[in-house]
């Protein structure tokens, strides 16, 4: 059987979701039909392995296509937002890290986002709660250095910076966990994007964890979906905030130190408390309640204000 002839059964199997398709896809109006199943015949032509998976297994064609609905991110490659892939004998639908930030802004979680790894040779700091952090270096460099973490920024509606960070061991926790990497470590012949595109890879992890410090908003359910379906592809699962036992002690210290600066300045406990919980987007009732970086940014936010001001700022709360 020639390829054109396997690629239009394929999609004379997939015509069998349309219905559910357009239910799904009528919500959001993001995708339309004849696009996506268009797309994705061009893309099963051009890849003999990925056609003779679909053709084993068109079930797994049927439920990608049907991700593609309901998340409302197309297939076009123009676009980059999302892919056809072949993994464990099926197809999958993976949603790439610029296609996440694409959806997490038109559902309305937040105005837009960046996700970057940073060097050993550039300068990142973080410069307090709710402000986005200062990354210089050299972009045309060949010279950065090595990765030695990465960190996602985005902006709310509010105006707000929401910011999460991961340090190297962090991403290769996430990273030993992957099938495809654990995989190529055993058989250097293999193939695993944490090779291919390391950096990528980077950035759609520290997104992943991200993501739980946004907005949430009445859509989120598309965003939740999309992270089921990359988790289909790279399975990666991040606890709630933890603080590690060898991470305790900076914890409490960090608590004792904000604490002072508070004093110091003359602000009180509830004022930050109520400031804390519009900026992280959850409910804090203690200052233990915070992570790590979440009182970085904190100390480095109390240390920078003018002497003496009596309150919390009014605008900050």
């Amino acid at each position: 059987m020639s390829n054109l002839q396997k690629v239009k059964n394929m999609t004379d199997i997939v015509q069998a979701v349309e219905g559910d398709f357009r239910k799904l896809a009528h919500i959001h109006g993001a995708v339309n039909w004849e696009r996506e199943v268009s797309f994705a015949a061009q893309i099963l032509k051009n890849n003999d392995y990925l056609l003779s998976v679909a053709s084993g297994n068109p079930e797994s064609l049927k439920s990608a296509v049907l991700n593609i609905a309901a998340i409302g991110l197309s297939l076009n490659p123009v676009h980059n937002f999302a892919y056809l892939v072949p993994r464990d004998k099926k197809i999958s639908l993976d949603i790439s890290y610029k296609g996440f930030i694409q959806l997490a802004c038109d559902i309305g979680s937040i105005k837009w986002a960046l996700a970057e790894t940073v060097h050993e040779k550039d300068e990142f700091i973080v410069n307090g709660m709710g402000e986005k952090p200062t990354h210089n270096f050299q972009p045309f460099s060949k010279d950065r250095g090595v990765i030695i973490g990465a960190y996602c920024v985005a902006k709310t509606h509010d105006g707000e910076f929401l910011v999460t960070t991961m340090n190297l061991d962090e991403i290769h926790e996430v990273r030993a966990a992957s099938v495809s990497y654990r995989a190529y470590l055993k058989d250097n012949s293999k193939t695993t994007p944490w090779v291919t595109f390391e950096k990528t890879m980077i950035c759609k992890t520290v997104i992943k964890r991200a993501y739980k410090s946004w907005p949430l908003v009445d859509t989120s359910k598309r965003l939740d979906t999309a992270v089921e379906a990359m988790n289909e592809i790279e399975p990666v699962e991040f606890k709630d905030v933890e603080i590690k036992e060898d991470e305790k002690k900076k914890h409490e210290d960090l608590q004792t130190k904000l604490l002072e600066l508070l004093s110091r300045k003359a602000k009180t406990i509830e004022g930050f408390l109520g400031y804390a919980v519009k900026q992280c987007k959850r409910d804090i009732k203690e200052i233990s309640d915070l992570t790590i970086l979440e009182l970085e940014q904190a100390c480095a936010m109390v240390e920078g204000f003018k002497d003496p001001e009596p309150e919390f700022p009014e605008e900050a709360v």
